[in-house]
């Protein structure tokens, strides 16, 4: 798998103590990598962070994102190209130079941030033997009338998992959701999931792939913690 980790200086203090990570998933709306010239991985970041959670369990700590302004900060997004990190049945094969290119595209106004730096790390399997591969893209659908929507999969290779985004969900006293409910059809019958919430299907998935953590903060109790 392939780690992107982000590295720079926080110019905005973070509001009432809620972490500032919407600043830094708005600096790469594009992460790709691409295979002789075909996407193998194609997302925005803040899709890649929730898709590492959802898939494959990882869950980035981010440091310093409480606190005052001017602190050094970083973040790591992950390209897994599996469901199980490490596996060395399930995983990309090897390679020559120039086959696999990784591409960044960085947002054009860089708010909040200045300084910033990317280190790019991989994590190779000197002994693997791959029998297949997570292939991970991205399936934009805009509807501008409410009511039900059908949306094509892909086709042509098994599908392992569906991570989904919508702008809306239920939050004050509006009970609203982009994804109100959701089903599986396959050949026009309910497959898997004949009827599910939006709010089920997010608390459970939540529950079943990496539970909720960090993501509202964690407090460093001494300087020696603070190094792990």
């Amino acid at each position: 798998h392939i780690l992107i980790t982000l590295k720079y200086t926080r110019t905005d203090a973070a509001a009432s103590g809620i972490p500032t990570f919407p600043v830094v998933f708005a600096l790469l709306p594009k992460i790709e990598v691409l295979y002789k010239g075909s996407a193998i991985f194609s997302m925005r970041g803040q899709d890649a962070v929730a898709a590492g959670i959802l898939v494959c369990g990882f869950e980035s700590w981010g440091h310093n994102y409480l606190g005052v302004a001017d602190e050094e900060c970083s973040f790591t997004f992950l390209v897994p190209l599996t469901r199980i990190l490490y596996s060395e049945r399930e995983c990309f094969p090897r390679s020559t130079r120039g086959e696999l290119i990784l591409q960044l595209t960085y947002s054009a106004a860089l708010t909040g941030v200045t300084v910033l730096k990317a280190q790019i790390e991989t994590v190779e399997l000197p002994d693997a033997a791959p029998e297949q591969f997570l292939r991970m893209t991205t399936l934009s659908h805009t509807e501008d009338v409410a009511g039900e929507h059908d949306i094509e999969l892909p086709i042509g290779n098994p599908i392992s998992e569906l991570v989904m985004f919508g702008e809306v969900f239920p939050a004050g006293i509006a009970d609203d959701a982009t994804l109100g409910f959701i089903q599986v059809l396959v050949d026009n019958y309910r497959r898997f999931y004949s009827h599910t919430n939006f709010e089920t299907v997010h608390n459970m998935a939540g529950r079943m792939r990496c539970p909720p953590g960090y993501w509202y903060g964690h407090r460093v109790r001494t300087k020696t913690q603070s190094s792990y």
